[in-house]
């Protein structure tokens, strides 16, 4: 049999069409990711930019604007998410700050041993004019020019201390050691800590005894909030000997 016209180009009436659009938004929210529904709800990178006017100061947000909360284990799995991202970001920017950096200073360090060499060079040649004149007019120990000075002082000799037998013999003979050895008294905070325990939150006492320890001030302190990433640091270069 021949296909007419309308067999070939089928027209689809209004009901079929409303049928076939129900269904593409039926799997549309199938699809739907959390992602994406939380920017439909709250805006695109809603949590982005609320974290951006936090960091600015800006704490008034508009009325019909929804603030975010995590309500559910779906939605911490997405916020650590986040977290875990910013954060490998933050590591990535501190190796290649790091990369950078040493790489300056090994090109600083190869300059200015260059620059040290010559400048050990000139210094040494205005050291022996110096002290030649030195030798003939003790008087001059200070040399100016207009680009800088030459000093030359004659310097005490240098005591080496052994505080060990140093001490020991101060002890022996001397009749007031203590003028001559320092003793600094400091509390033993480990062991405090060991033979006490705070009481009602404001009173540290020796466990034993009962006794107050004054001298002490116990500030009770919120639990610690903390976040742990399990994030693998880029590698760094190896440095060329």
């Amino acid at each position: 049999m021949q296909k007419t016209f309308l067999d070939v180009f089928e027209v689809k009436g209004p009901v079929q069409q409303e049928t076939e659009t129900e269904r593409k938004d039926e799997v549309l929210k199938k699809e739907e990711t959390f992602e994406e529904k939380l920017e439909r709800l709250f805006g695109k990178n809603s949590l982005e930019q609320e974290t951006e006017e936090a960091e600015e100061g800006e704490t008034e947000t508009a009325p019909e604007r929804q603030r975010f909360k995590i309500e559910n284990k779906e939605q911490l799995f997405w916020v650590m998410k986040k977290y875990r991202k910013i954060m490998e970001e933050k590591l990535e920017n501190e190796a290649v700050a790091e990369k950078e950096i040493e790489r300056i200073k090994n090109w600083l360090e190869k300059e200015n041993e260059k620059l040290q060499q010559r400048l050990d060079f000139f210094a040494g040649l205005v050291e022996e004019y110096h002290r030649t004149l030195l030798e003939q007019d003790p008087k001059k120990k200070t040399l100016t020019t207009p680009y800088g000075s030459s000093k030359l002082r004659n310097l005490g000799p240098e005591l080496i201390y052994d505080d060990e037998r140093l001490i020991a013999w101060i002890e022996a003979n001397t009749e007031e050691p203590e003028k001559y050895i320092n003793i600094k008294k400091t509390p033993n905070k480990q062991r405090l800590k060991k033979d006490t325990e705070v009481v009602d939150d404001r009173l540290l006492v020796f466990k034993d005894t009962g006794e107050i320890v004054e001298g002490i001030a116990v500030l009770p302190r919120p639990p610690k909030f903390s976040i742990e990433i399990d994030v693998e640091e880029p590698k760094k270069e190896r440095r060329e000997g």
